[in-house]
């Protein structure tokens, strides 16, 4: 599924905003809408705080308080202060996508059509069969046999 780009508008209602926090001039309403919005669409976390890390570098925040907002915001769930500091400076220099840029993935050599289809049809034939057995029988691995039979035979 190919989407598009996703861009922060900021409101510029600051002073009107409820939702300043710790750094006056700093209006977080059309994040927090974007971001409520995303939520719903299942939009991963992730992305959720670069959306946050690319409002608050164009208000000319320093990384650090960033990664503090974070903290106090997300708890465990939050960006490296590594990755804060990457996508912070990206922004700086004029990045505008808030999402991973598309990458090569070695392809699946294991998790196939066939395999799943051979997996079906020895588990029909013998219900007690374990993976052990089903992955010596295909030659892949039991984590592989654990994946077809959980997402793909469902």
């Amino acid at each position: 599924m190919q989407r598009g780009p996703l861009k922060v508008v900021i409101c510029g209602r600051w002073k009107h905003c409820s939702k300043v926090i710790h750094r006056p001039g700093v209006c977080y309403c059309a994040v927090l809408s974007l971001v409520g919005k995303m939520s719903e669409a299942k939009v991963h976390v992730s992305v959720e705080q670069r959306i946050i890390i690319k409002l608050l570098t164009k208000e000319c925040c320093k990384p650090s308080e960033i990664c503090s907002s974070l903290k106090r915001q997300h708890g465990e769930k939050t960006l490296s202060n590594v990755n804060v500091y990457k996508w912070s400076s990206g922004f700086k220099i004029g990045r505008e996508t808030v999402e991973n840029e598309p990458h090569e993935r070695r392809p699946r050599t294991s998790i196939t059509g066939e395999n799943s289809d051979r997996v079906d049809a020895l588990i029909r034939e013998n219900r007690r069969i374990t993976v052990r057995e089903l992955s010596g029988i295909l030659n892949v691995s039991d984590g592989s046999v654990k994946t077809i039979t959980k997402q793909h035979l469902q």
